[in-house]
């Protein structure tokens, strides 16, 4: 149970033999993916044999990234009604980053050059991709709701479950995809196209989004806000399975207890974004909360990748994290006037830290394995 240094930065020699001779284990197919994956073979079939795999990743994480930018300039609070195209191309560019993430791996084996690298970099990619799958959602639904911090729980809720999936394969060694035929390509398939329909109604309270729920203890919902419970408790729903799923696994009781401390800074972070700072934060700034709460969610998420790769010990003293809720909790107690800029410090701190870290991750590992990220090292005839 000892604490790691540093937050496992930089990388041991020995972590890197591991991710040197790491191989990449997938969970099974749903019945869509293996639908789908005819589609995604014959579109990398289209690409020429020069353009290295992690290209086509980057250019699935440019992707995402227009469609947060786009929702940033049309919904900059999570108030305004964003115009039916914004929507509608906001949710394009998100599953054309999905099919483009689908289809690097296929073109790593077709070109020969699949490498720990490249696995490093597209899961580090779609930890950071989760703000788009937010965006989207925020942006049809938070417009019709007063329940900020129901808005702001598809944020980090979605952000838990990556994570625990990518620590579950650091103890099960191996990547699960589904739970119960139900699965990646699912839950985004099923996200951008309630978005799409939608979008071309009317999304205003006197639409089908504002009509009226009756739900037991409470003063009844909208449409909008079951929608966002849906879509939430399906990831809660799978957070339990993940967690027992690899306890199971687990041998001893003193790993289990080193298992869990992992996700405790996770939780830190998590339950100060939803219940620490400031009402009125969440009611005028609320896209600047969900900021640092995603670059510090994502570094954790992107240490699990390298250390699951490493089979090094994982990092369960975070200094961002502490830092993170620190100061959530001098502004709530002493400071509420001063949320916004520390919102800001918080943001730069953790945006600093995360490509500070991953830049230097990825140095190490490009120098031992002696290959580029946007290089092809080796190509199949």
């Amino acid at each position: 149970l000892k604490c790691p240094h540093s937050m496992g930065w930089p990388l041991t020699e020995d972590a890197l033999q591991a991710i040197a001779a790491h191989k990449y284990h997938g969970g099974e197919y749903t019945p869509l993916d293996n639908v789908m994956n005819q589609a995604w073979a014959w579109s990398t079939e289209m690409l020429p044999l020069w353009l290295p795999p992690n290209v086509v990743t980057a250019a699935g994480g440019l992707c995402h990234l227009a469609a947060v930018a786009l929702t940033v300039v049309y919904c900059p609070t999570f108030r305004e009604v964003a115009p039916p195209w914004v929507l509608q191309l906001a949710a394009f560019l998100i599953y054309a980053g999905y099919w483009l993430d689908c289809m690097d791996g296929k073109q790593a084996r077709r070109t020969g050059s699949s490498s720990p690298l490249g696995q490093l970099f597209d899961h580090g990619c779609d930890a950071l991709s989760l703000m788009a799958h937010f965006c989207i959602t925020a942006v049809l639904v938070a417009p019709l709701s007063d329940h900020r911090r129901l808005v702001l729980a598809n944020l980090v809720v979605l952000q838990l479950t990556f994570f625990l999936t990518q620590w579950l394969e650091f103890h099960l060694r191996q990547l699960r995809h589904q739970v119960g035929g139900v699965g990646t390509t699912e839950l985004i398939t099923g996200s951008v196209a309630a978005v799409m329909v939608f979008s071309f109604g009317d999304r205003t309270q006197s639409g089908l989004l504002g009509v009226r729920l009756t739900v037991p203890f409470t003063d009844g919902i909208n449409v909008a806000e079951g929608y966002m419970i849906f879509y939430m408790g399906i990831h809660a729903v799978l957070m339990p399975l993940t967690i027992v799923a690899t306890l199971r696994r687990v041998p001893s009781a003193i790993q289990r207890v080193s298992a869990l401390l992992a996700i405790v800074p996770v939780l830190a972070v998590v339950l100060t974004t939803l219940f620490v700072w400031p009402e009125y934060v969440l009611h005028d700034h609320l896209r600047l909360v969900t900021f640092p709460a995603w670059l510090a969610i994502a570094l954790m998420t992107i240490q699990v990748i390298v250390h699951s790769m490493g089979q090094q010990q994982l990092v369960w003293l975070q200094w961002p994290a502490l830092a993170h809720c620190a100061v959530a909790g001098i502004v709530r107690l002493y400071v509420p006037d001063a949320a916004v800029p520390a919102l800001y410090c918080l943001g730069a701190l953790h945006l600093a830290v995360l490509l500070a870290w991953s830049v230097a991750a990825m140095k190490q590992i490009s120098g031992k394995l002696d290959i580029r990220i946007f290089h092809i090292t080796k190509r199949v005839a």
